[in-house]
């Protein structure tokens, strides 16, 4: 069944896999294979949606129908344990003991397709927790392992025992999610003896392993958890002599790295999709860090693939920021052949955005998600319009450096008075008409004078804010944004950033995060792309970088030093080499800058 948020995935409806391997061979299913004299068809890669990972697969298909995702294992530590003996020697666990209870649980047996893979994951650990939950499970061996750090987790197991057993695994992010979700994560493996599996990976921190089989017998197993990921190799980098911004930047790093799974997920617990806001604020996060971009252009032409006459996502604000991140795709990367090739997908989707705007330039369309506050739709059309805007001179941009496929932008842009964004009560609203360039310079500096932060807001709207502070010359109070909101993350325990955020928390902060309006508590996402923002900011406002032509042929340098931080060094990537700044401060008034220039690159 057909999914408005991932409609570019309509014609995955059908399909059949097939593989073969033994010891160092395999051979999979692709477009060489036939069936009787009908060649095959790619309709996609294995892990994509909607069908997303198999269960039980062959150890090495973590690597995903692309190929580029790699396992690390993790050295983690062990917080409790019931009833088992064990022993740990680096990333290995062994656990031993003998099992009392006669409690199995039935592997679940879905009737109904569900269109997005982690909503059927989701409804599969509710079902099976719901069981947990309704059995007596004292007595149970079992342990309770903390990952340090956030992961995309895979568990593997092998039974070393002469009975099969079965596994009941519990995965949360938060301690609190762990013990109050009624939806975390929880699956079970069948595991027979001398046999390994594997579990699915999934975002998780915490994981809780219970062991089952037949009562009054001994049981030992082998566990290793390992990190799954993308094989990126850090190229940016960010040290000052403050150490709060170093364990921002470093969690940024962490988070943005995390996500970059088959496509650049917003999350790793939920949603696991390529949503196109949170893929424009993540690519922000990432140009300045990896030596690879493919998962940036390949999460683009995906969602490009919405067909003809539907909003990406099914939202008109997200297909509008596609274009803009086409185009800082193209400016950091100078990529002259994705340009090519991606150039028929946006001019169908302008052409669809053209269809929905009327005589006056204003979008037919009933409002759009903005951002996770309360909004009235009569604010969403007014923000809506302001994205209308900036992607027009996303597409001018384009235009303007491939000027041989005559993209003809005849978007109409509408007068709206500052006054309707400034008297606007969400944040994003007033950041998006500043950006826009619907309100004054005069009036902006008004505004950000003024501006005291405040719930609601998320991090989409927090960042963009910090943003706006540095284009006006008030890079302090972009700072203090970021040491608020994202060193408040830290302080509550985050190891990675979270999909939405407040100015103050409860005791148990996970239970408290919303989006406002349309879910909250522990569904919410402990790690979230889009959060991993402060890795831009950092770049471009304390070392300075940022590119001023396609693929930084032209680049500006030009430092801001805060008070209290006296030395601050980094390196970029660019498609020339690495740029490398360092400055120190000599005294109030005296800074130096030293910078190391690859060849190509005019600075200005």
């Amino acid at each position: 069944p057909k999914h408005p948020a991932t409609s570019f995935a309509y014609d995955r409806t059908v399909g059949c896999m097939a593989w073969l391997e033994s010891d160092e061979f395999r051979l999979i299913t692709d477009e060489t294979w036939f069936t009787d004299d009908t060649k095959a068809i790619e309709i996609c890669k294995l892990g994509q949606e909607p069908f997303g990972d198999l269960d039980d697969a062959p150890e090495d298909f973590v690597r995903s129908g692309f190929g580029d995702l790699d396992v690390e294992p993790i050295i983690f530590n062990m917080l409790e344990s019931d009833d088992v003996f064990f022993s740990q020697k680096d990333e290995l666990l062994r656990i031993s003991g003998v099992i009392t209870n006669s409690i199995s649980f039935d592997q679940i047996k879905h009737s109904d397709l569900i269109p997005i893979y982690h909503l059927r994951k989701q409804e599969d650990w509710k079902y099976l927790h719901k069981i947990q939950k309704e059995t007596n499970m004292f007595g149970v061996p079992s342990i309770l392992l903390d990952l340090i750090k956030e992961r995309n987790a895979r568990i593997k197991i092998k039974n070393l025992s002469s009975d099969k057993l079965q596994i009941l695994w519990n995965g949360a992010e938060s301690l609190f999610e762990l013990d109050n979700y009624d939806g975390c994560m929880t699956e079970l493996l069948e595991i027979a003896p001398d046999e390994t599996k594997f579990s699915v990976p999934n975002g998780m921190r915490y994981v809780k392993i219970f062991v089952l089989g037949k009562p009054k017998r001994q049981f030992a197993i082998e566990i290793t958890i390992e990190s799954v990921g993308a094989k990126l190799e850090q190229i940016g980098s960010f040290w000052c002599d403050d150490e709060q911004l170093n364990r921002i930047y470093e969690t940024a790093v962490h988070t943005n790295r995390i996500c970059n799974q088959l496509a650049l997920w917003d999350g790793i617990k939920r949603d696991r999709l390529p949503w196109v806001y949170d893929l424009y604020l993540s690519a922000r996060g990432a140009y300045p860090l990896w030596n690879d971009f493919s998962i940036i252009k390949r999460s683009l032409m995906e969602l490009g693939q919405t067909p003809e006459g539907e909003w990406m996502n099914s939202l008109p604000s997200y297909t509008l920021w596609w274009f803009v991140t086409i185009w800082e795709y193209i400016l950091h990367t100078s990529d002259a052949n994705f340009a090519e090739e991606i150039m028929p997908l946006i001019k169908k989707h302008a052409e669809w955005v053209e269809k929905n705007v009327d005589e006056n330039g204003y979008l037919k369309v009933g409002g759009s998600f903005i951002d996770w506050v309360p909004m009235t739709q009569e604010e969403s059309l007014l923000s809506l319009q302001a994205i209308y805007l900036i992607a027009k001179q996303a597409l001018t941009n384009i235009s303007q450096v491939m000027p041989d496929h005559a993209l003809d932008i005849k978007w109409h842009i509408p007068e709206i008075s500052e006054e309707k964004f400034l008297s606007s009560p969400a944040l994003i609203t007033k950041v998006l008409g500043i950006l826009s360039g619907y309100i004054s310079n005069e009036k902006t500096l008004d505004f950000l004078k003024d501006y005291e932060i405040a719930d609601p807001l998320t991090p989409c709207s927090a960042y963009l804010l910090a943003c706006v502070y540095a284009d006006f010359n008030m890079p302090d109070k972009g700072l203090n944004v970021i040491r608020k909101l994202w060193g408040d993350m830290l302080d509550q325990g985050a190891t990675t950033f979270w999909e939405a955020i407040r100015c103050e928390y409860p005791e148990d902060f996970h239970k408290h995060l919303t989006t406002f309006t349309a879910y909250n508590e522990y569904r919410m996402s402990l790690c979230h792309a889009w959060s991993s923002t402060p890795v831009e900011w950092f770049t471009r406002i304390l070392l300075g970088v940022n590119p001023a032509d396609l693929g930084f042929r032209k680049t500006e340098i030009a430092v801001w030093a805060p008070e209290g931080i006296n030395k601050c060094e980094g390196t970029v990537p660019t498609p020339f080499g690495v740029i490398h700044v360092s400055w120190v401060r000599k005294d109030k008034d005296q800074i130096i800058v030293k910078t190391e220039i690859p060849k190509g690159i005019e600075v200005v």
